[in-house]
């Protein structure tokens, strides 16, 4: 973080904020729960159609 934006970049953030700054990466999830699980408060609606051809031209929105 440093590297793009400056070796001060923490002091600009505001201190109601900065208390909620996580500066240990978390690595464990990543081993311990390989497959993701997806949040039961978020509604995914996919293949939706777009653009020209409808059957090259699907997004899902979240």
């Amino acid at each position: 973080m440093s590297k793009s934006l400056g070796q001060n970049w923490r002091a600009e953030i505001r201190p109601e904020l900065a208390g909620q700054l996580n500066t240990r990466a978390r690595w464990w999830p990543g081993i311990l729960l390989p497959f993701q699980r997806h949040r039961r408060d978020v509604e995914r609606i996919r293949n939706l159609s777009y653009g020209p051809d409808p059957r090259f031209h699907r997004l899902d929105i979240y």
